[in-house]
Formats: C-alpha cells, sequence, structure tokens
C-alpha cells in the first residue's frame, strides 16, 4: 500500500493512506474539528466515562497523528483507567485493555512518530509499572499473558545463541527457499497438509496440533540444519510483524547486560526505555529521567531475573516464580556507576548517587542471605569508602538492616513473610535449584532468629510458633497449590511429613462433612 508524508510532529514519519485522507479531506475545518473533540475528551475525562473516551481519541489520532500526546494518553486511558473498571476476579478483561495501551503505542502512535522518545518511555513504562509492578490485583495474570506470548516467540531459554539466529535469519520468504534443504523440509511439510510459511508459530513451536507427518518431518535429522533455518525465520518474522521488536538489538543488549530473560515484563521494559535513552541525546533533563528508567529497570532483571514459568494448561494454573539472578550484578552496577558519573555535576548528581548506595545496600544484604559473604564483605567495603556508611562489620550492617525492616511489622506480618521464603525455598527445591533453595530458607531462619532476638514481651513470644511448625504450614500451602507432578515430587522428598498434613486434611474433611450431616437442633417451642 502507498505511503504518504505528513507535517506535523518534527521528526516526520510515515502514514497510512486513511490517516492521510482524514487529515486533509476536512481542509480548513479540521482545526475547528480537533478543538471540539479536545472539549468533549475533557469532559468525559471529569465525568469518568473511560470508554467512551477510548473511542473519542481513536478519531483524535486519526486527525492528530503527529502529536505523540495523544497516542501516550490514549493509551494511558485504556491501560490504566478503562482495564480497572473491570473486577480483579476478571483479569482477562482487564488484561484485555493492558494489551490494548500496549498496542496503541507500540504499533500505531511509534510507527506514526518514529522519533518521539516520549512514546517509547511510555510503553516502556506500561510495561514496568502496570505489568511488572504489584500495584493492580491483576498484576500475576499480566505477568503470565508476557510471559506466555514471549515464550511462544523464543521458546525457552536461554536466548542468546538463539537471538544470534534470528537476527541472521533472511528478510525475504524467497531468500530463505533458495536453500534446497529448506526447500525440501517446506515440500515435506506441505505434503503432511502443513504450510511452513502460514503466519504463525506453531512449525517453530512444534505444536502438537501438527499432524504426526509434519512432526516426523520437523525431527528428522536429515532436515536438522533447515528446520533450524526455518525456525529462526519464523521467529524473527513474529518478532518484527507481531511484536516490533528488533533481534539485532535484543542480541546487543544481552552481549552488554547479560542473559537477560524476555519472558520478564521488566526485560520488555528495558528494551523500549533503551531505545528512549539513545533517542533523547542531549536533552539533560529527560535524558537523566530515561537513563533512571533504563537503570530501574535492569536492576529487575537483577533481583528477579531468574524465573521459572509453567504456561497455564487445561488442567492447571500458571506457575511463576523469581529469585534474584546475580550474572547481572556487575552490569547493573557498571550501568550504574556511569550514570552517575554521567549526571554528577548537575541537579540529578546527589538522587542518582543516593540511589547507587541504597541499591550497594540491597546487594549486601542478598549476597550475605544467600551465604556469599566474601562478596558481601567487598560490596561492603566498597558502600564504606564511599561513605554510605559508618565503619561497621558485615554482620552488624545485615543485622540493623533487618532490624529496620523487623520493627514496623506485627507478628503476623513477620510469620507471613518468613512463611513465604520457606515456600518459595520448596518451590526452588522442586525445580532442583538447590543453591536457591537454601538461600530462601537461610532467608526464613535469618528473619526468625533475628525477630526472637527483639525485645519482646512474654504474650508476644507466645504467639511465636516453633520454625518447623511455619515450614509445615509452608509445605501444607505447596502441597495445595502446585501441580500434581511438582506434589508428587515434595511427597517423595518428605512422604512423612506429606502424608502426616494431607491425613490432617481428611480428618477435618470428615469432621466438616459430618457436620453437614447432621439434622439441625429443633427450634426452640414458645
Amino acid at each position: 500500500m502507498e505511503e504518504h508524508q505528513l507535517g506535523g510532529h518534527r521528526d516526520v514519519g510515515r502514514v497510512s493512506p486513511v490517516i492521510d485522507v482524514a487529515t486533509k479531506s476536512l481542509g480548513c475545518f479540521r482545526a475547528i474539528a480537533i478543538i471540539a473533540l479536545w472539549v468533549r475528551a475533557t469532559d468525559l475525562q471529569e465525568q469518568g466515562k473511560f470508554f467512551e473516551l477510548n473511542d473519542l481519541f481513536r478519531m483524535i489520532s486519526q486527525l492528530e497523528p503527529r502529536f505523540p500526546s495523544i497516542w501516550s494518553y490514549w493509551a494511558w486511558n485504556v491501560a490504566y483507567n478503562c482495564s480497572v473498571k473491570f473486577p480483579a476476579v476478571q483479569p482477562e478483561e482487564r488484561w484485555r485493555w493492558v494489551k490494548l495501551g500496549i498496542e496503541i503505542l507500540r504499533d500505531r502512535g511509534i510507527v506514526e512518530n518514529p522519533k518521539a522518545p516520549t512514546l517509547y518511555r511510555e510503553l516502556g513504562w506500561i510495561y514496568d509499572h502496570k505489568i511488572n509492578g504489584d500495584l493492580d490485583d491483576a498484576h500475576i495474570y499480566y505477568k503470565v499473558r508476557v510471559a506466555t506470548e514471549m515464550q511462544e516467540a523464543l521458546g525457552l531459554p536461554p536466548y542468546l545463541e538463539r537471538l544470534k539466529a534470528i537476527a541472521a535469519a533472511p528478510e525475504a520468504e524467497r531468500d530463505l527457499l533458495a536453500d534446497p534443504a529448506v526447500r525440501k523440509l517446506a515440500k515435506a511439510l506441505q505434503d503432511a497438509g502443513v504450510d511452513a510459511f502460514g503466519g504463525r508459530l506453531d512449525v517453530a513451536n512444534r505444536s502438537p496440533q501438527l499432524p504426526p507427518p509434519a512432526l516426523a518431518a520437523l525431527d528428522d535429522k536429515a532436515h536438522a540444519q533447515a528446520a533450524e533455518r526455518l525456525d529462526a525465520f519464523l521467529r524473527a518474522q513474529h518478532l518484527k510483524r507481531e511484536l516490533k521488536l528488533d533481534a539485532h538489538r535484543m542480541v546487543k543488549l544481552m552481549a552488554k547486560y547479560g542473559p537477560i530473560d524476555w519472558r520478564l515484563p521488566s526485560a520488555q521494559a528495558h528494551y523500549w526505555y533503551a531505545l528512549c535513552v539513545e533517542i533523547f541525546g542531549f536533552d539533560v533533563i529527560d535524558a537523566a529521567n530515561a537513563d533512571r528508567l533504563a537503570f530501574h529497570t535492569l536492576a529487575q532483571q537483577y533481583h528477579g531475573g531468574h524465573v521459572r514459568f509453567d504456561p497455564p494448561t487445561d488442567t492447571a494454573p500458571a506457575r511463576w516464580s523469581t529469585a534474584p539472578n546475580f550474572d547481572f550484578l556487575e552490569p547493573v552496577l557498571k550501568l550504574h556507576e556511569e550514570i552517575a558519573k554521567k549526571h554528577e555535576k548537575g541537579e540529578w548528581g546527589i538522587p542518582t548517587r543516593d540511589a547507587y548506595l541504597n541499591f550497594l545496600r540491597q546487594v549486601i544484604v542478598d549476597l550475605y542471605t544467600n551465604r556469599d559473604f566474601a562478596r558481601a564483605q567487598r560490596y561492603l567495603t566498597k558502600l564504606l569508602d564511599l561513605g554510605g556508611e559508618e565503619q561497621t562489620t558485615l554482620e552488624e550492617f545485615v543485622y540493623q538492616r533487618f532490624n529496620k525492616l523487623l520493627e514496623n511489622m506485627t507478628v503476623g506480618q513477620c510469620l507471613n513473610l518468613i512463611r513465604n521464603y520457606l515456600f518459595q525455598s520448596l518451590v526452588w527445591t522442586v525445580y532442583g535449584d538447590t543453591d536457591r533453595a537454601v538461600g530462601a530458607e537461610n532467608m526464613a531462619r535469618f528473619l526468625y532468629n533475628r525477630y526472637k532476638e527483639r525485645n519482646l514481651s512474654d504474650r508476644i513470644k507466645d504467639l511465636i510458633p516453633a520454625l518447623r511448625e511455619l515450614w509445615l504450614d509452608a509445605l501444607a500451602e505447596a502441597l495445595r497449590r502446585f501441580r500434581p507432578a511438582q506434589a508428587d515430587e515434595l511427597r517423595r522428598l518428605y512422604p512423612k511429613d506429606s502424608k502426616e498434613i494431607e491425613d490432617q486434611l481428611k480428618r477435618m474433611e470428615e469432621e466438616a462433612a459430618k457436620k453437614q450431616r447432621q439434622p439441625p437442633p429443633p427450634a426452640p417451642k414458645r
């Protein structure tokens, strides 16, 4: 389809004929129509009529496609205002509007305004704040949808070598078919009733819905190299057309920062923030803000970059577990040091430095609780040299950090925090990740001991159960929530405790059923 140039935003891109016609056909009345629509938009905003506002902004975007604020405001309205009009028990409805916000910016606003950095920042913000954050009650559902989408697009991690192959894939189908081996595989799939270039990822992901002859052709060793080339091509096309992601840029980010797991919303946010940093150039205030956001999302790769994710099935919900990924520690610190140096003489100098010191403090605690005492001591020494703390020992520093955390907690909050770490320990145990399982258990034990050491009254001390009781609570929750295969693994690892818990639950269910069968007491005589 032919495209046309249209004036407006200083960074002119390409526009579709539909928008071209919409912006030119009104002639001198276009400005009047835009003013009227904006007045109506203001009224709808004040009245809280966000769905009507969505329809109105669709019209405004056709008349003023060159003004980035229209796209960013429209996306914000649907992702934040329209989504929460649905209850949290309908997360799929909320997600429909959050995803629409992403598509407005990614598929339309940025296409019309490719040099408008604010649109990249707003897109990153939806991934970072709305999806990666926890303020929305449906945030876990959003995370699962993003992870499912990216796992379908890229397969399972690690991703670096696969992305290199995707980046090297031919641009056009005809170029791929110039390889005789690929032509032979495509013919075998066609004979099995499958179009290798049907626009979906069924072939790349070896979908169970494919006919057995097609699966056999893909798994045939004679077609191994051709299948890899076809896989890379299909994924490259999907990334480019559907997700608007550049495999070359993804490879560069991984080469610079580490093993990014692209299923994480923080990874998606970092991709768009990194683009934002490039486009802002030398605008000091905007560049500093973009730097801050880029660092934040990279830091999230450290805090929760180790992911175990199982997509939902017809019989089981999705499983989502994250833990710190220490492979990102050095890249995050290096990036933060670069940002601090870049802005040290400006008004962002002090906030940037304070943020860097706070990150160092958290790193020291993380390393200590994961029993990496040597690195924890190294970073404490660095923190002391920078004047971030008064002279102290590693043990005293960690104790004081936890003491500040615990002093603001009720008994119930503290016990729930300990149970959560014990639960996470069981999660990583089932996945066979011993280091993270031990780290989570150490954190639970550390918190428990530190809380008991506090100057508590006898009444409060009586409310604190033994650590083993909290572990049994976590095991009972895991047996209830884990998928059947994972629950069976727990039963194998802890047969006696699992049987005790399940026998107790069975007795409770029998007693409850017995009470239901008993006739109600007779009504009192008057």
